[in-house]
């Protein structure tokens, strides 16, 4: 189990929940809702995609305006 510190809690909604919309249920935790919570399967491949999903969402997240709008609809 891995907690990802965002700055937070709407930027940890935000990565949940476009990782979601990529097929990567995580999960949000922390006294105020600021951490991505992660337990990746224990196989290496599945675990590799998830961390590609998760840095291309982190990336997406980083690089963009989404934080302090509303959350994009899932596409």
């Amino acid at each position: 189990m891995l907690g990802l510190p965002c700055a937070d809690r709407h930027v940890a909604d935000l990565v949940s929940t476009l990782a979601f919309a990529q097929g990567l249920l995580v999960e949000t935790c922390g006294r105020r809702g600021e951490v991505v919570k992660l337990l990746p399967p224990l196989t290496v491949t599945k675990a590799e995609v998830a961390l590609q999903i998760l840095e291309h969402v982190t990336d997406q997240v980083a690089g963009s305006r989404l934080v302090g709008s509303t959350l994009p609809a899932a596409t």
